[in-house]
């Protein structure tokens, strides 16, 4: 949980340090997803929740014209049927039209991995956006005792609204 409240903190500290120019910022609700496991031959999807519904939030500062700094948190069922919650931060950097590629730093809980400890990594993201909505595919690799399968992940972040840039007085 402390992990979790430095996270905060440091996306506290980074937004309220943005300059005037990227304070037009976008919200928007996140809806999970699926995911796929990649199996060796041996290995079997039986066991495994590939349908991870879930909820979450997304706060964008950068306009959808140029590369962004994210934070977003939520819940959603893990492969396990557990459910995970997760807070982090990333950077997409945009690279042609709305097609966007990042790195975004997560602390993520479930019961499925380290007994509900909390824990951080580091997760590849590409998004693309069309109008209100965004899809993001996530790279989870298998690590140790964090991830037993390599994962693709994918879930929508839809807009609400998005925030005017202040004018200098």
């Amino acid at each position: 949980m402390r992990n979790c409240l430095v996270l905060v903190i440091c996306f506290f500290t980074l937004s309220t340090g943005l300059p005037d120019r990227v304070s037009a910022n976008e919200f928007g609700v996140n809806l999970y997803g699926i995911s796929y496991h990649i199996l060796k031959d041996y290995q079997s999807r039986d066991r495994l929740n590939e349908v991870n519904t879930g909820i979450g939030f997304r706060a964008t500062f950068g306009g959808r014209k140029s590369s962004n700094l994210f934070f977003e948190g939520g819940r959603f069922k893990d492969t396990f049927e557990n459910t995970a919650r997760y807070m982090s931060i990333g950077f997409l950097l945009k690279i042609i039209y709305q097609l966007r590629v990042g790195v975004n730093g997560a602390m993520y809980t479930t019961e499925s991995i380290r007994g509900g400890d909390a824990f951080f990594v580091p997760i590849p993201i590409a998004s693309y956006t069309l109008w209100r909505v965004t899809v993001n595919g996530v790279y989870l690799p298998k690590y140790k005792r964090t991830n037993p399968f390599h994962t693709l992940g994918f879930y929508l972040t839809i807009r609400l609204f998005e925030g005017k840039p202040t004018k200098k007085r």
